[in-house]
């Protein structure tokens, strides 16, 4: 029985960007990605159906008014800094209701902001649902170990990924090289690097097809080496392996990937295009609607691969229709 008495649903859950109230400070990048890691932990949590951050950042914002999301529960807080004592204010907010379903505040330095985040994300957990998978949980909590300054170069290496262009691309690697040079067996840091290169091989630098491919590659199987629950380097090699014609064991990842985290829609649109490759033509296509459900914000950049997988069941006008919105 999950929170509220619900049964056999899923617990739809709004991670909202923490807020830093003590402006001016180097904490801004650990602030407004902190609500970004919890996503990724969360995500890995079947009974969860955790909304895209950029759909939540919409709702913020107060715009479209299109989406159509419902949301059980939304997660809210504040840092403010005092030198290198920090103090995070949290609440878990029943958003039928409106009630306050849970509130608590952490305290400690900066080189105690990963303890904190775990113990947050244990009450956050434990709140919502009292039968979930705690082996999971425990895995995630039990981690290694990061140093802050390896993990401040992987989340300024993760917002130049998402800016999309191989000049950010370029940063990027710099970043991911400084977290590994921090910390050697940053598994986050090596399928940081892997996703430069993949990004430049699927969709950016088609003249350096088979260099970028195997750079993919080769960074996402050493991050699967240190971290053999790293989702994002189990995709990577998924999708290689795909293309070159390994079906049956691109299958394992693309799986595994899937298990690992069934709530990152980003990833979800990716699996769903290689399974539907594969032949798994409406497990494709249903993976890309909840793919949709979960961020129907980033609509724009999914209608591609929904445009192939609708091609591959050999429903042409649905496809037509979406390559046209791609291009709206």
């Amino acid at each position: 029985m999950g929170a509220n008495g619900k049964q056999n649903r899923s617990i739809s859950l709004a991670i909202s960007p923490f807020e830093n109230l003590s402006k001016g400070n180097d904490l801004e990048i650990i602030c407004h990605s902190f609500s970004l890691d919890l996503i990724t932990e969360l995500s890995r949590f079947k009974q969860f159906q955790i909304i895209a951050p950029d759909s939540v950042g919409q709702i913020e914002n107060g715009t479209p008014n299109d989406l159509d999301l419902d949301i059980d529960y939304q997660i809210k807080g504040s840092f403010r800094a005092n030198g290198d004592a920090i103090r995070i204010n949290a609440q878990l907010i029943d958003n039928k209701s409106k009630h306050l379903a849970w509130a608590d505040r952490f305290e400690g330095t900066t080189d105690e902001i990963l303890d904190i985040q775990d113990h947050l994300l244990k009450q956050v957990v434990s709140e919502l649902q009292q039968q979930l998978n705690y082996n999971l949980l425990s895995q995630i909590r039990n981690k290694p170990k990061v140093n802050l300054k390896a993990y401040e170069c992987w989340l300024y290496g993760m917002e130049e990924v998402r800016k999309g262009s191989i000049e950010n691309d370029i940063k990027a690697r710099e970043y991911f090289q400084q977290a590994i040079d921090e910390e050697p067996n940053f598994s986050l840091a090596y399928s940081g690097m892997s996703l430069t290169y993949f990004n430049e091989w699927s969709c950016q630098l088609w003249g350096k097809w088979e260099v970028n491919m195997s750079e993919a590659f080769e960074w996402a199987n050493k991050a699967i080496e240190l971290d053999e629950h790293n989702y994002v380097a189990s995709l990577v090699l998924g999708r290689v392996l795909l293309y070159e014609n390994t079906y049956e064991t691109a299958e394992h990842y693309l799986r595994r990937s899937l298990k690992l985290n069934p709530n990152d829609a980003d990833n979800l649109v990716e699996i769903a295009s290689c399974l539907t490759f594969l032949g798994y033509n409406q497990e494709g296509w249903e993976l890309y609607q909840r793919a949709f459900s979960l961020n129907p914000a980033g609509r724009r950049s999914y209608y591609p691969f929904g445009a192939l997988i609708v091609l591959v069941l050999g429903v042409f006008s649905k496809a037509q229709e979406l390559v046209e919105m791609t291009l709206r």
